[in-house]
């Protein structure tokens, strides 16, 4: 590709002059090794309302004109490039109309620091972020993470990273978060295992929180607690499951002693849990008793639930003693409210994992990002 680069530069320059406004510009060599750069003349198509780019080393914004802009750009998706973190910060300052940002398998770690009053939406995918910021967005609606991960170069294993949420008024939709790689601060304050509820360290406007956690690692698990209380108005709660056996996010996340139902007993008034929250979709359910007994008290203690929703691990059907285990202690528990209805499922996944579906989540117009149960096969039915 790089042998072509006056060529491509050429083929930019003739989109400007006919004020393309939908460019999707991918490179072809779709390797991480490639290092085909980006031509600098695409700042040249100003008229662009979408843009998306993929596979490409980021040109050097330090040698652009400081005049350069995409003022009726709004929709934005960067697809596995190598750039710096001032040059992210560039071009989002040259977008002032910008409404939905997507960054997909970054290829460098990079932090992202959101500061705009006009972005909706920010999806960060399978992507280095040692830290993302979002802070004086006043129209941000929807957070969205999935597998952006942290970068320790002393320990590949260590993968946390900082997520700041600072003033979004408007944010509804949010997650995954991951208690055990997340570290997660709400404005100026770092959320731990003992910290309560405050005007400081709750965002009131979520409605629709996914969090993905080890129900039975214990250092997980505690931290649970205190990220719903950062959350006291949600009414749909996503918990993702994940195998307490999985060491991904590092050896200290072992933790030691056992969590039962007195664990989740003790930990104190959950505001969303025990007066907002009306739907809970808990998935890859192993048949934990850690599991077992999370379900239990969110069954006992969610007064509004209406609907109780669990999505059985590959390899699993309803009809087998794990379902079957399942129904008998859910049917033992005293149920806050008698009439909530409680559904499980198998997986319509093919593996083990977190499903996530990035077009669907991309849409302003989604209810629910998080059901996947229309995405298979690669293929997005809902659209």
């Amino acid at each position: 590709m790089e042998t072509h680069r006056d060529e491509l530069a050429l083929w930019l320059q003739h989109l400007a002059a006919k004020a393309v406004q939908e460019l999707f510009f991918i490179n072809r060599a779709r390797t991480t090794d490639n290092k085909a750069h980006l031509p600098a003349t695409l700042f040249r198509c100003t008229s662009l309302t979408k843009l998306y780019i993929g596979f490409w080393l980021f040109p050097e914004t330090a040698t652009l004109p400081r005049t350069v802009a995409f003022p009726y750009l709004r929709e934005l998706g960067l697809f596995c490039l190598v750039m710096k973190e001032e040059d992210l910060t560039f071009v989002l300052d040259k977008c002032p109309v910008l409404e939905k940002l997507l960054i997909d398998g970054g290829r460098w770690p990079v932090c992202l620091r959101v500061r705009s009053h006009s972005l909706r939406l920010v999806e960060a995918c399978q992507s280095l972020a040692p830290e993302i910021t979002v802070e004086h967005t006043s129209h941000l609606e929807r957070f969205f993470l999935w597998e952006a991960w942290g970068w320790d170069a002393a320990s590949i294993s260590n993968m946390s990273s900082k997520i700041k949420i600072g003033h979004a008024p408007k944010l509804r939709f949010l997650g995954f978060l991951v208690p055990g790689m997340h570290k997660l601060e709400i404005r100026n304050t770092v959320i731990k295992a003992e910290t309560k509820a405050s005007p400081n360290t709750i965002v009131p406007s979520v409605q629709l929180l996914a969090l993905q956690v080890k129900l039975g690692t214990r250092i997980e698990a505690r931290m649970l607690p205190s990220f719903l209380r950062c959350f006291p108005n949600v009414e749909t709660l996503y918990i993702q499951s994940e195998n307490d056996d999985y060491k991904f996010w590092g050896p200290q996340l072992t933790g030691t002693g056992k969590l039962n139902l007195k664990f989740w007993k003790e930990a104190g008034p959950i505001e969303c849990v025990q007066r907002h929250i009306k739907k809970v979709v808990l998935r890859e359910f192993h048949g934990t008793r850690s599991e077992l007994d999370f379900l239990k008290f969110i069954a006992e203690h969610a007064q509004v639930l209406e609907k109780m929703v669990i999505v059985l691990t590959h390899g699993h059907s309803p009809s087998d003693p794990i379902g079957a285990n399942l129904r008998a202690k859910m049917a033992s528990a005293k149920w806050a409210n008698a009439c909530c209805e409680l559904t499980i499922f198998q997986t319509p996944f093919h593996v083990e994992g977190t499903a996530w579906c990035y077009l669907s989540a991309f849409d302003l117009s989604n209810p629910d990002p998080f059901d996947v149960s229309k995405c298979l096969d690669g293929k997005c039915q809902s659209h």
